[in-house]
Protein backbone atom coordinates (compact mmCIF):
# COMPACT_ATOMS: atom_id res chain seq x y z
CA UNK A 1 0.00 0.00 0.00
CA UNK A 2 2.91 2.25 0.99
CA UNK A 3 4.06 1.85 -2.33
CA UNK A 4 1.31 2.21 -4.68
CA UNK A 5 0.35 5.70 -2.27
CA UNK A 6 4.07 7.05 -3.08
CA UNK A 7 3.36 6.49 -7.00
CA UNK A 8 0.01 8.09 -6.78
CA UNK A 9 1.45 10.98 -5.21
CA UNK A 10 4.48 11.45 -7.87
CA UNK A 11 1.70 10.67 -10.54
CA UNK A 12 -0.40 13.84 -9.07
CA UNK A 13 2.39 16.07 -8.72
CA UNK A 14 3.70 15.01 -11.95
CA UNK A 15 -0.01 15.97 -13.55
CA UNK A 16 -0.50 12.81 -15.15
CA UNK A 17 -4.16 13.84 -14.67
CA UNK A 18 -3.90 16.32 -17.11
CA UNK A 19 -1.83 14.58 -19.25
CA UNK A 20 -4.66 12.24 -19.19
CA UNK A 21 -7.05 14.88 -20.46
CA UNK A 22 -5.00 16.09 -23.48
CA UNK A 23 -4.56 12.52 -24.38
CA UNK A 24 -8.03 11.64 -24.78
CA UNK A 25 -8.78 14.56 -26.37
CA UNK A 26 -6.15 13.80 -28.90
CA UNK A 27 -7.77 10.45 -29.56
CA UNK A 28 -11.28 11.86 -29.77
CA UNK A 29 -9.70 14.71 -32.29
CA UNK A 30 -10.94 13.57 -36.30
CA UNK A 31 -8.66 15.18 -39.40
CA UNK A 32 -11.09 17.91 -39.07
CA UNK A 33 -12.30 18.47 -35.79
CA UNK A 34 -12.41 21.54 -33.41
CA UNK A 35 -9.63 20.97 -30.87
CA UNK A 36 -10.98 23.73 -28.79
CA UNK A 37 -14.18 22.00 -28.90
CA UNK A 38 -13.18 18.57 -28.19
CA UNK A 39 -11.13 19.97 -24.98
CA UNK A 40 -13.98 21.54 -23.35
CA UNK A 41 -15.89 18.62 -23.88
CA UNK A 42 -13.45 16.20 -22.42
CA UNK A 43 -12.98 19.68 -19.41
CA UNK A 44 -16.75 19.42 -18.93
CA UNK A 45 -16.98 15.22 -18.61
CA UNK A 46 -14.44 16.05 -16.29
CA UNK A 47 -16.28 18.29 -13.81
CA UNK A 48 -19.84 18.54 -14.82
CA UNK A 49 -20.90 20.23 -11.56
CA UNK A 50 -18.34 23.24 -12.21
CA UNK A 51 -20.15 23.57 -15.94
CA UNK A 52 -23.57 23.15 -14.26
CA UNK A 53 -23.06 25.86 -11.18
CA UNK A 54 -21.33 28.45 -13.80
CA UNK A 55 -24.45 27.40 -16.08
CA UNK A 56 -26.85 28.57 -13.03
CA UNK A 57 -25.14 31.92 -12.22
CA UNK A 58 -25.61 33.11 -15.70
CA UNK A 59 -29.35 32.10 -16.39
CA UNK A 60 -30.37 31.45 -12.87
CA UNK A 61 -31.61 27.76 -13.20
CA UNK A 62 -31.26 24.25 -11.09
CA UNK A 63 -28.57 21.95 -12.02
CA UNK A 64 -29.74 18.35 -12.86
CA UNK A 65 -28.94 16.27 -9.39
CA UNK A 66 -27.08 14.26 -11.11
CA UNK A 67 -24.56 16.31 -11.87
CA UNK A 68 -23.95 17.04 -8.52
CA UNK A 69 -23.18 13.76 -7.27
CA UNK A 70 -19.57 13.12 -6.10
CA UNK A 71 -16.93 12.33 -9.39
CA UNK A 72 -19.97 11.37 -11.47
CA UNK A 73 -20.07 12.37 -15.11
CA UNK A 74 -23.42 13.46 -16.77
CA UNK A 75 -22.97 10.55 -19.67
CA UNK A 76 -20.50 8.02 -17.79
CA UNK A 77 -18.01 8.35 -20.55
CA UNK A 78 -16.09 10.19 -22.93
CA UNK A 79 -15.79 7.43 -25.43
CA UNK A 80 -19.56 6.67 -25.47
CA UNK A 81 -21.43 9.62 -24.85
CA UNK A 82 -22.37 11.81 -26.85
CA UNK A 83 -19.91 14.40 -27.64
CA UNK A 84 -19.91 17.30 -29.43
CA UNK A 85 -22.17 18.10 -32.08
CA UNK A 86 -19.71 17.54 -35.98
CA UNK A 87 -19.96 21.02 -37.97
Amino acid sequence: MAELRALLLQADRDGVAGRFRQVSVDLLRGTDGDPAGLAAWVDFEYRPARYYALLQDIVGAAPPRRALSAGGTTTGSTAGGPGPSPR
